[in-house]
């Protein structure tokens, strides 16, 4: 039965509770027959029992119905349940092994369906098929616990007569008595019958339950409204509901009724109810409850179990019942407490009131608070209080006090040691952790402990102090194994062997601190012998730091900030390497090639340095100039590289490249060869001035037994002067080396820039070379100065005396560069050069001092050069002005990016300053290779230059330009057009002129830049032309001898600057005026125009202008019948024309005659565009006066050119009376007055007196007729202005002729000139600005009324 009572059980169905009856037949045969007679409802047999039945025809299948069968077509039998073994064999456990083999693989053998009879026999006797090895047991022990017929703790199977014991009742079913679960009735003999054993409980079986009782209320409760206000309680209190809400003070009765009662638990075996408690709060002690009898609805004695109290505190809370010790099921139950009505009783704040009615203050320690209507006093929480009474609020204790205890009416103040961590409210003072303190009483917070002490327990009121000075990492040190000396100082043992901390050096040393030894930074150094005291290194990468005696590769250890290279090396590149078998027959090789190089290189400087003034153009003057500046800022950037500044790449490397300039020959590696001390290697720096000074002597040595003329002292001073000025500063920095110092750290002395291993002032080896660089100063850069300031002071009296010349020749290098009024400032040069010298050596180690002092210096002197403007060349002035600022660019830039400046973090410093360095270059380079090209190529090149008397031959001269430019293309100059500089005149000539035209005047060779230019000429072996006018006399031999002093005007002028001496004159002019130079003869019988046209055309006849003979004679010009002279046929010719230009001047004056030709130059192609030609009067063929006046009135316009006779010249005078007078006839004629500077205009008294009488025909008349020119505005024409200018002026004059003419005698159509008077009050503006000698009255004639018809 108990597999199939598992299988209905597992289906949901308890044969315990569901079914009526559970009968026991003991015979399955009979279970058969009780459910086929209907008896039982359902029957439980083993499988084959109704097909035994069927068998033996005592039953059909038709009869029963199968309860969950399960299909299985292996198994013989129809079945409802899985397979469970049975009848197992076991043996005990004396049994031994053998025997156990034995039986089981007997029993295994037995087999019914066996053809072997003996193996068959047995299973068919006893009706089994065979015998297999046993199953698994576990899950039958697990069905037989489910239904209670195994007892696992025990090992116990309860057996068939143990029925009442197999009853197991499920949940909420308790097993009825045996006399109750056995029914007798119905049931059959021999059968036992259970008649449901298990009987369901009350539900629920404990009922809690709670009611109001009768209740007294206070005097302040409005028990009015309490009444009105019903209480709710739930019929029976459900766990975690609400059970009841009422007022608080409200009595209640909580009942717990038994259901099922002490007689029916001991019916059902139910547990008896031996204690019950309650508890109306969860924190509350627990109640008992009192038992007592109770009867249930059914009738029934039963028990209940009751506790009575007051509603308790207002708010929501938990009862629980505990039985017997554990939590009652309905356990726990909530219940709610309100506020009673009160009466309203009014009091003031900080006031409660009294059951009476009465109000009463709040005590000190309790304020007032309002519940609804009630006034009630509660006490301060523990961390408030309130020392006054009749408040409404408690007080925070204030930070350092608390207080322990409710309704305090004051804080104490925490202990030394403690306290309250800063905040307000506190209960009560927290101690000080280890590391803190809290030294006064009433602390707020505790204090870490200081650095340099510590605390070792909690709440302790002070902290301990580190012994010897030692001091704590951090705050809040714990114990003392935390001290230690502090970062930036070591532990200095002392003879006790305590120790001391002392301060470690900075910034050469790092000092961790706390037992760490002193590591020095790299940049510094200490000695083995001497660990703790700190050398600075020039060079940072040469100390990498670390221990005492640490430097690079290959440096000596033992030599101070590691400045001297090791045994075998030598300094190269920055750094010490190693010279590998370097023979000295290398060092040899390297000095001869030197030798090679510069030998060549000093003898061409000293050539070039040393030639004849004369000779130096202005173009090889400033490539000298360029380079020498180039080299001078190399000089100094190699000072601006010994400032106390950290420099940024490239210009760091660039200024350790330059060490050759500031003399330093270590870089020749002789240190491969011999060891030399740093005295020796001093000594030996110096040596190339030696050397230079060696070489210039012996070449000039040469020279002068070569050219015994030649002045060797002279030229040694100059040779040597011009060497020092350009070296200037490596000199003085070389000599000065043992002066140029820096610091070390800590008062450990200073060192030498050019060799960090001598310490200055403390050692011998300064000394020596401090008395070596003061002797080297005394010989060399001392003297140069003093020579330069004496020959500067005594220059304004050496260029005018000749004693003075071996002087001037020996200090040339001084002056020779500068423009003459400049001649001072090479002392400025050596000024500025040995001030940039002097700073690192005055303000060493302070770097701002001396970027303030070095920018000062170089802005300084860029403005004097910039005022002074004292090279000859203005590129070369802008180039030395703008690399004075470049520099100052790359200073400023250097300062501002070294660590003690404010913008040491501006990484765009090192670009500009790097651009400025480039732009310094390329300057330099550009402005050299700009100069050597314009000493190579002349431009521009003329053809021709006319040395000319500018007050004699200045119209002549410009005239003669016109003409030769205009026959042959070629280019002249004359100084009114090209000359922009006195100074580059002869340079001019030297360097960009094809051949000299002298046109030789009254007074040509009398002037001294005329005198000049033919020197100039001569001793550059130039191509000379000489024209003679008619005013020229050939100067005497006295005057060409001892009087050419006297005979030539050189006051003002000093020709002796430009290398151009009396001597040099001298032999020019006995040259020119020989026979060696091609000479022609002007003739004086022409006019002016006439002889210079025809002289231009003889030029081309004889020798098509380029290569005349130089021995050829004098020829004379003589009238020919050339297209510029003027035949009677052609004055007959103009005779019969009308509307010509005709054009008046002096014919006594060869300037008037040359400036008249000029006009016509310009005139003659624009007037031929008017129909009209151009006509001179008085040139070469006489003119009737009829015949003038007829010319005159049948032309255009009347020119008249007034110089400075023109008021005595007849001719001139009938030209302007027959003008004159030609307009009063109504003459369609134009006068136009034209003024020169030698003309002054007359006044009323010169007109009257002065004119001689026999100039007048009809002297009243006449006079009115000159007055009457003089009436016109008379336009100006400066004949020695420039070519732009004598352009305007004829401009102007063109604006006043007429350009329309009425040929047959008409009314004339005139022009009005508009821009007439502006063209010539610019014209006259630009000639003012050109002539030093032109009066106001040279330009404008004054203005008197006129005519309309008479504006021009």
């Amino acid at each position: 039965m108990q597999l199939q009572q598992a299988e209905l059980l597992a289906m949901g169905f308890n044969i315990m509770t569901d079914p009526v009856r559970l009968t026991f037949s003991y015979n399955q045969n009979n279970i058969v027959q009780d459910v086929e007679s209907g008896y039982a409802d359902v029957g439980l047999v083993r499988t084959d029992m109704i097909d035994r039945s069927v068998a033996e025809g005592t039953t059909r299948w038709e009869n029963f119905r199968l309860i969950n069968e399960i299909p299985d077509s292996d198994f013989p039998f129809k079945r409802s349940t899985s397979f469970t073994p049975e009848w197992p064999i076991g043996a005990l456990t004396h049994v031994p092994n053998e025997m156990l083999e034995v039986v089981a693989t007997s029993l295994w053998a037995l087999d019914r369906d066996s053809t072997d009879p003996a193996l068959a026999t047995p299973g068919i006797t006893g009706e089994f098929a065979t015998w297999v090895p046993p199953m698994n047991y576990l899950g039958l022990l697990g069905m037989l616990e489910s239904i209670g017929y195994y007892n696992p703790k025990e090992r116990n199977c309860l057996r068939s007569e143990d029925v009442y014991e197999a009853v197991q009742c499920p949940s909420g079913y308790v097993k009825q008595s045996s006399e109750k679960a056995f029914c007798i009735d119905d049931c059959k003999d021999g059968y036992t019958c259970l008649c449901r054993p298990c009987t369901k409980l009350q539900e629920p079986a404990l009922m809690l339950q709670a009611r109001a009782l009768e209740t007294t209320w206070p005097p302040t409760v409005d028990t009015d409204e309490v009444q009105a206000l019903e209480p709710h309680f739930e019929k029976h209190c459900k766990r975690m509901d609400r059970c009841l809400q009422v007022a608080t003070g409200q009595r209640v009765r909580w009942t717990l009724l038994d259901q099922i009662g002490s007689v029916g638990r001991a019916q059902i075996n139910a547990p008896m109810l031996d204690e019950v408690k309650i508890r109306l709060r969860f924190d509350a002690d627990w109640q008992p409850m009192v038992k007592r009898s109770a009867t249930l609805p059914s009738g029934l004695s039963s028990e209940e179990y009751i506790f009575d109290d007051a509603a308790g505190t207002v708010g929501t809370h938990v009862v629980e019942v505990m039985i017997n010790g554990e939590q009652a099921v309905m356990s726990p139950v909530v219940t709610v407490h309100t506020e009673p009505p009160q009466k309203v009783i009014s009091c003031p704040e900080g006031q409660r009131s009294e059951d009476d009615g009465s109000c009463t203050p709040c005590p000190p320690g309790t304020v007032g608070f309002v519940e609804g209507v009630k006034h009630s006093c509660r006490p301060c929480m523990p961390g408030l209080y309130q020392p006054s009474s009749s408040k409404m609020m408690c007080v925070l204790c204030p930070s350092g006090r608390g207080a322990a205890l409710d309704g305090a009416t004051e804080c104490e103040a925490c202990a030394a040691g403690s306290s309250t961590m800063g905040r307000e409210g506190r209960v009560q003072c927290e101690p000080c952790e280890p590391g803190q303190e809290a030294v006064a009483p009433g602390q707020e917070r505790c204090s870490s402990c200081p650095r340099g002490t510590y605390s070792l327990d909690e709440g302790s009121s002070e902290c301990i102090t580190c012994d010897s000075g030692t001091t704590t990492r951090e705050l809040g040190s714990r114990n003392a194994s935390a001290c230690g000396c502090s970062a930036g100082n070591y532990l200095l043992k002392t003879a006790g062997g305590q120790g001391q901390c002392q301060a470690c050096q900075t910034p050469s040393f790092i000092c961790a601190g706390f037992g760490a030894e002193p590591v020095i930074v790299a940049g510094y150094m200490s000695l083995v012998d001497e660990p703790l005291k700190a050398f600075a290194c020039l060079e940072p990468e040469h100390c990498p730091g670390g221990g005492p005696g640490r430097c690079a590769a290959h440096r000596d250890a033992s030599s101070v900030a590691c400045g001297d290279c090791a045994a075998g090396s030598y300094e190269g590149s920055g750094k010490c390497q190693p010279c590998q078998e370097y023979q000295s027959w290398k060092l040899a090789l390297v000095l001869l090639a030197v030798v090679i190089v510069m030998v060549p290189v000093a003898l061409a400087s000293m050539k070039f340095v040393n030639r004849e003034d004369f000779f130096m153009t202005h173009s090889s003057t400033d490539v000298a100039v360029l380079v020498s500046m180039s080299v001078s800022v190399l000089q100094a950037f190699t000072t601006f590289g010994m400032l106390s500044i950290t420099w940024f790449e490239p210009v760091a490397s660039l200024f350790k490249a330059l060490g050759a300039l500031s003399l330093n020959l270590q870089i020749l590696r002789v240190s491969c060869v011999v060891t030399i001390g740093p005295v020796a290697s001093f000594i030996l720096d110096l040596c190339p001035i030696l050397a230079c000074a060696g070489i210039a002597f012996g070449s000039l040595l040469i020279k002068k037994v070569r050219k015994p003329g030649t002045d060797f002292m002279a030229q040694y001073v100059n040779t040597m002067g011009a060497l020092g000025s350009m070296f200037f500063i490596s000199i003085v920095l070389g000599c000065m080396q043992p002066f140029i110092c820096y610091s070390h750290p800590g008062r450990n002395g200073m060192s030498m820039r050019s060799r960090p291993s001598v310490l200055c002032f403390d050692s011998k080896s300064h000394t020596l070379m401090s008395a070596v660089g003061i002797v080297a100063l005394g010989l060399v850069p001392l003297p140069l100065v003093a020579l330069a300031c004496y020959s500067t002071r005594k220059y304004p009296l050496m260029i005018v005396r000749s004693e003075s010349h071996r002087l001037l020749t020996a200090t040339r290098f001084l002056f020779l560069k500068f423009k003459e009024e400049k001649y001072f400032y090479g002392i400025v040069l050596m000024a500025k050069s040995l001030l940039i010298c002097l700073v690192p050596v005055a303000f060493r180690d302070r770097g701002q001092v001396q970027v303030v002092i070095m920018t000062s210096m170089l802005c300084v002197f860029v403005q004097v050069q910039q005022e002074l403007r004292p090279w000859h060349s203005n590129v070369t002035n802008t180039v030395d002005g703008l690399i004075g600022i470049l520099m100052t660019v790359v200073l400023v830039s250097g300062a501002l990016e070294s660590d003690y400046t404010a913008m040491a973090q501006a990484s765009v410093l090192p670009i500009i300053g790097t651009v400025a360095l480039v732009l310094i270059a390329v300057l330099a380079v550009v402005a050299i290779v700009r100069a050597i090209y314009r000493h190579f190529r002349v431009w521009p090149y003329f053809h021709h230059f006319v040395t000319h008397h500018k007050a004699d031959a200045a119209a002549q001269a410009r005239l003669l330009k016109m003409l030769i430019d205009t026959a042959y293309n070629q280019n002249t100059f004359i100084d009114s057009d090209h000359l922009k500089d006195l100074d580059t005149l002869f340079d001019t000539v030297k360097t960009r002129v094809g051949q000299l035209i002298v046109l030789l005047t009254r007074d040509t060779l009398k002037r001294p830049w005329c005198a000049g230019e033919i020197a100039t000429a001569y001793k550059c072996n130039l191509e000379v032309l000489v024209m003679e006018g008619p005013s020229f006399y050939t100067p005497t031999v006295d005057e060409l001898g001892a009087q050419l002093n006297t005979y030539i005007d050189v006051s003002g002028v000093q020709l002796s600057k430009y290398g151009i001496h009396l001597s040099d004159i001298r032999e020019a002019y006995h040259w020119m005026l020989s026979e060696a130079v091609p000479s022609l003869a002007l003739c004086a019988d022409e006019a002016p125009r006439v002889r210079l046209e025809q002289a231009v055309a003889c030029l081309k006849n004889l020798s098509s202008f380029s290569t005349i003979s130089g021995n050829s004679s004098v020829m004379r010009v003589m009238s020919t019948n050339s297209s510029g002279t003027r035949t009677p046929k052609d004055w007959h010719d103009h005779l019969k024309r009308s509307g010509l230009v005709v054009l008046s001047a002096d014919p006594n004056d060869d300037e008037a005659g040359a400036a008249a030709g000029i006009i016509i130059v310009k005139l003659q192609a624009k007037l031929g565009h008017m129909g009209s030609g151009l006509h001179m009067l008085h040139e070469g063929v006489y003119e009737e006066p009829a015949d003038q006046r007829r010319l005159i009135e049948l032309s255009r316009a009347l020119v008249v050119l007034l110089t400075a006779r023109t008021l005595s010249s007849k001719p001139q005078l009938d030209a302007i009376i027959d003008g004159m007078s030609a307009k009063e006839t109504g003459s369609q004629l134009v006068v136009i007055p034209l003024s020169t500077p030698s003309f002054t205009f007359p006044s009323e008294t010169f007109l009257a007196t002065s004119l001689p009488a026999e100039f007048y025909t009809k002297p009243d008349a006449d006079l009115a007729q000159i007055k009457g020119l003089f009436r016109f505005i008379a336009s100006a024409f400066t004949f020695h202005a420039s070519n732009d200018v004598i352009q305007l002026q004829t401009d102007a004059i063109l604006d006043r002729i007429p350009a329309h003419f009425d040929k047959h005698g008409g009314r004339r159509i005139r022009q009005l000139s508009i821009s007439n008077k502006i063209s010539m009050a610019r014209t006259n503006s630009l000639a003012s600005n050109e002539l030093e000698s032109t009066q106001s009255s040279d330009l404008e004639s004054p203005l008197v009324p006129l005519d309309e018809d008479d504006v021009n």
